[in-house]
């Protein structure tokens, strides 16, 4: 009875998200749209970023939603995502809060002959590692995550949001390089009419009517800029990215930092030496200046 009444009092309900084709922000709007208009995006938290094109598990947690009514979401999810495993929490799960991540992959159309060989690079990355960049997911899809890190460490927020829509602004000086794929965006009017005139109203109820075709991630901007009133337009988009998730607003930040991660990286293999960075890639000795991870029981203890 002391368990219960102690769980009665707390707000915070974590649980596991397993989603397949969807982006683990798309998803958090989805599910905060779809909860109700007493649940803000803020409430949901992830401890990581998942692929969009992998069938992922992860731990996330959502505050001010009963248990019965996050699990009555996936009756409308239709299979794109399922929530399980509930249970109350004293806190919020944040970003880190994983000690890695556990990939299973499949290697399609791989012929007989081939065999020896992938065994030979498996083997090679076993015992000598690689290069580790960054790759696309950190840098998105549909748009350039770490060019709207880079909009806001800069305090541009109107081409950091425009960017996020897939709707860059006009070039001022310096254009956005964002990168739209027409393949996998769908052609929604509310868009279109969004990156023609910005108009938030307008271009919100078109999306809302084209209910086949909405983008839930799209939808959840308009939303925060609609209800946000600032005494310009910078001020206005700067209060509805103060809107959205924590995790999501410094992934675009961690984003641009992983961009000059790779530039450095690429320096230290020309400068230092070594091969390609491909399969098998070896490490130069430690330098002045390297941070190294220690192995051995004392590091396990750290880490811990």
């Amino acid at each position: 009875a002391e368990v219960r009444t102690r769980a009665q009092n707390l707000h915070t309900v974590e649980f596991v998200l397993v989603k397949r084709n969807v982006d683990t922000f798309g998803g958090m709007h989805q599910l905060a749209r779809m909860a109700g208009p007493d649940v803000k995006a803020n409430a949901f938290r992830t401890a990581g970023v998942k692929d969009k094109r992998a069938i992922t598990a992860q731990r996330c947690s959502v505050t001010g939603l009963a248990p019965h009514r996050l699990l009555r979401l996936n009756d409308r999810l239709a299979g794109s995502m399922v929530i399980g495993n509930l249970a109350y929490v004293p806190k919020a799960v944040s970003t880190g809060d994983l000690a890695g991540n556990i990939f299973s992959l499949a290697v399609r159309d791989v012929p007989t002959s081939a065999l020896p060989g992938v065994a030979a690079a498996v083997d090679a990355l076993r015992r000598r590692g690689f290069y580790n960049y960054f790759g696309n997911q950190r840098f998105g899809q549909r748009f350039g995550s770490h060019e709207v890190g880079r909009y806001v460490l800069r305090g541009q927020f109107v081409a950091a949001v425009r960017t996020i829509c897939s709707c860059p602004p006009q070039p001022t000086g310096e254009p956005a390089e964002a990168v739209r794929d027409s393949t996998r965006v769908p052609d929604n009017p509310g868009m279109a009419l969004f990156a023609r005139t910005g108009n938030v109203a307008e271009s919100l109820r078109l999306v809302k009517r084209a209910s086949e075709e909405r983008l839930p991630t799209f939808e959840w901007w308009l939303s925060a800029l609609n209800g946000a009133k600032g005494r310009d337009e910078n001020r206005q988009y700067v209060k509805a990215m103060r809107r959205a998730p924590y995790a999501e607003r410094t992934f675009y930040l961690h984003a641009y930092s992983s961009l000059l991660f790779n530039a450095a990286l690429s320096l230290r293999v020309r400068d230092v030496g070594g091969d390609s960075g491909g399969v098998g890639a070896g490490w130069e000795p430690a330098l002045e200046g390297d941070l190294v991870l220690e192995e051995g029981p004392a590091a396990q203890l750290q880490r811990s």
